[in-house]
């Protein structure tokens, strides 16, 4: 097969499509994530804190208060 600029032309069309297509997953995702009624969880990997994550929609929690107890969130 001869690698031909059609063929990058094409390719970057299809990527274009899939970047535009991904976007609008994103955004998607983002505005359910703003609705969900968050359950926050925490988990720590070998000792390291990590940000709390909702276990419903995955989106992390924002550090806004350090010291806030979120178990009731």
């Amino acid at each position: 097969m001869e690698l031909t600029k059609e063929i990058f032309t094409k390719l970057n069309e299809e990527k274009k499509k899939a970047d535009t297509h991904a976007m609008h997953i994103d955004l998607a995702i983002e505005s359910l994530q703003n609705i969900c009624e968050h359950e926050w969880e925490s988990d720590s990997l070998a000792g390291q804190y990590e940000q709390p994550c909702c276990k419903i929609c995955g989106k992390e929690q924002e550090n806004k208060h350090v010291n806030k107890d979120y178990s009731n969130e």
